[in-house]
C-alpha cells in the first residue's frame, strides 16, 4: 500500500477499459472505500493523494432507458417460478419491494400490520422502516399463505 502510486491506479483502470462505465465506476468506488479503510489505519502517509489519480475520476454513464415487464411477460416469469419464488416476484412486481427486501421478509412482517407489509429498518435498503400497502393483486398472491385461513387478512 505504501508504494502504490497514481500511475499504478491509472494502469489498473486502463486495463479495464473494455468494461462499461458503470462497472469502471464500481471499481473506483471500491478503491475509494479501500483507501479510506487504509487511511483510518494509518497505512499510507496522510499526504498520499492517491484519490487524485486521473483514473479515479468518475465517468458519466449512460444508464439507458428503464424497461419493465409487460403483463404477458410477467405472467410467463411467475408461471415458470417455484411457488415460494412466485410470491417474492409478485411482491416485487405489485408491491414495489426490492429483491433483497423481499428475501429478508418473514411471515411476521407480512401479517403484523393489517393491510400492509412492514419493511423494518433492519431489512430496508434505506435503513428506515416503511409500510407497503397491500392492494388486491398482491393480496391474492399472499392469501394462500395467510395464517388465519378463516378470515381474510386483507
Amino acid at each position: 500500500m505504501c508504494s502504490l502510486t497514481k500511475q499504478h491506479l491509472d494502469l489498473f483502470l486502463e486495463a479495464h477499459a473494455t468494461l462499461l462505465p458503470k462497472s469502471r465506476n464500481d471499481y473506483r468506488a471500491t478503491l475509494r472505500m479501500f483507501f479510506g479503510w487504509c487511511q483510518r489505519r494509518d497505512y499510507p502517509s496522510s499526504d498520499h493523494r492517491l484519490l487524485e489519480a486521473d483514473g479515479l475520476r468518475k465517468e458519466d454513464s449512460d444508464t439507458g432507458d428503464v424497461d419493465y415487464y409487460r403483463p404477458a411477460e410477467l405472467r410467463l416469469v411467475i408461471d415458470a417460478a417455484e411457488p415460494e419464488m412466485a410470491v417474492i416476484i409478485a411482491l416485487q412486481a405489485f408491491g414495489g419491494l426490492r429483491l433483497q427486501e423481499a428475501l429478508r421478509l418473514d411471515w411476521d412482517d407480512v401479517w403484523r400490520v393489517q393491510g400492509h407489509l412492514e419493511i423494518s429498518s433492519a431489512k430496508a435498503k434505506t435503513r428506515s422502516r416503511r409500510l407497503v400497502e397491500i392492494h388486491s393483486t398482491p393480496a391474492a398472491w399472499l392469501e394462500p399463505y395467510c395464517l388465519n385461513t378463516s378470515s381474510s387478512a386483507f
